[in-house]
């Protein structure tokens, strides 16, 4: 079972099968929940299971679109699976996996669309469930956990009127921020490095003779960033590296390319909220700047995961002059939903800017912070958050089963610390679940709690 913020969880006393843990973003941003490991008789087969389920998700994907319009939403499947062995003993043991089936993110614009959307949705993770049954061998399927419903409101993150810039990023004079007047914002700063004169913020006569420059064909205005795909495959040898700001003045990346064109322009994306009424969201979390050479490795998961990390420090700046260390492993199916769909959903007015001179715009930064230093810090914040949560919701332990029991009894030394028992060997477990993990001594439990 793994644990999420911003929650609404099924539950068999509902009316619909459905009851909250949690809400985020005032009803913007929610997660729901079927659990199905906590029925008296759960459904122990992944397509009976999904049919079972299919007419409620409809019905809470229906009811979303009629409340908020324009929704995005995912299905995420867990289940727990188990793999029996024998030890160096000849002793079984039993190991067991928590997996995730997850889906890509699915836009709903038409309420007559929801069931073929539901539908296709649930044949993704058999497609991927079926996957991973044909290459794990030896496990088998303990039981069903859930399944997971993200919904989020279809706001996509688009370039729009003229914002002005932070005081201090202006100050570091790195920055070309077009005054446009339309919502062609992606355009003027992407012609913004090509304009010769004085006062190139003005967007006047020396852009609109440079608008053959490129082929912006198939863009809409305001341009969302995932629309830049498009404009870099109408336009071979050019490419585009997106970045924000957050409210600290720390530049953070939005999109990057694998690798730069001849013709590579960095972009700065601002942002800031349209409204105040209930339904404003806030800006992304603070993004932690990372020293360009402090190496980082970013993995998007396939469609079964077996851990899931969630973490709001982004990936080093990539400075213009060498390939980034970013790439982008996301399959079509069954892909994990990434940050840039999620900051997608804010409900902001936005504005691009042509970054001139990357080095001189990240120089305060990255010596501002110790980049590892930064990490080790925040990671150890997330991790207490998540501890203090699972315990505020803790279970009692299910009764372990003759093997879980055997596997027990025959442990000779601690599996954290692996010390050798003295009288004070205790069973640990999972607390979202209550299922039995390994056998532990009491100073191992006690720096677990």
């Amino acid at each position: 079972m793994l644990l999420y913020k911003g929650v609404i969880v099924f539950d068999q006393r509902s009316t619909r099968g459905v009851c909250s843990l949690e809400e985020a973003f005032n009803s913007c941003l929610r997660t729901l929940y079927y659990n199905n490991s906590c029925l008296k008789d759960p459904a122990k087969d992944f397509h009976s299971f999904l049919d079972s389920l299919e007419a409620k998700i409809v019905g809470v994907i229906t009811q979303e679109f009629r409340e908020h319009g324009a929704i995005k939403f995912n299905l995420v499947l867990e289940a727990t699976y188990q793999k029996s062995s024998l030890d160096e003993n000849n002793m079984e043991q039993v190991d067991f996996q928590n997996v995730a089936f997850k889906t890509p993110n699915y836009s709903v614009f038409n309420i007559t669309d929801i069931s073929n959307i539901v539908a296709h949705a649930c044949k993704v993770m058999l497609r991927g469930e079926a996957k991973f049954e044909g290459n794990s061998s030896g496990w088998s399927l303990l039981i069903i956990d859930g399944l997971l419903i993200r919904i989020s409101k279809h706001t996509p993150l688009r370039g729009s009127s003229y914002i002005k810039l932070p005081t201090k990023i202006a100050l570091r004079k790195a920055v070309i921020n077009p005054q446009n007047e339309d919502q062609q914002c992606f355009k003027w700063a992407m012609l913004a490095k090509h304009v010769q004169g004085g006062h190139p913020q003005r967007v006047n006569a020396q852009y609109w003779r440079l608008e053959d420059k490129y082929n912006f064909t198939g863009l809409s205005f305001p341009t969302t960033i995932n629309q830049i795909d498009i404009f870099e495959k109408n336009n071979p040898g050019v490419s585009v590296n997106v970045y924000g700001v957050d409210d600290d003045n720390n530049i953070y990346p939005r999109r990057v390319v694998e690798h730069m064109k001849e013709d590579h322009t960095d972009l700065l994306l601002l942002c800031q909220i349209l409204d105040k009424d209930k339904d404003a969201t806030t800006p992304p979390p603070q993004q932690l700047p990372l020293p360009p050479h402090h190496h980082h490795t970013t993995t998007t998961t396939t469609a079964a995961t077996t851990t899931t990390t969630t973490s709001r420090i982004p990936p080093p700046l990539p400075p213009p002059s060498r390939t980034p260390p970013m790439q982008d492993t996301t399959q079509q199916d069954n892909a994990q939903p990434s940050n840039a769909a999620d900051e997608d959903d804010l409900n902001v007015n936005s504005h691009y800017c042509y970054i001139k001179n990357f080095e001189k715009l990240v120089r305060a930064q990255l010596t501002k912070h110790n980049g590892p230093a930064h990490f080790m810090k925040t990671l150890t914040k997330y991790a207490r958050d998540i501890a203090e949560a699972i315990d505020r919701q803790a279970k009692a332990m299910n009764p372990l089963t003759s093997l879980q029991l055997a596997a027990f009894n025959a442990a000779q030394s601690c599996e954290a610390c692996n010390k050798p028992f003295t009288g004070d060997k205790v069973r640990d477990h999972c607390h979202m679940t209550g299922m039995y993990r390994n056998a532990l001594c009491m100073a191992a439990i006690s720096c677990d709690q």
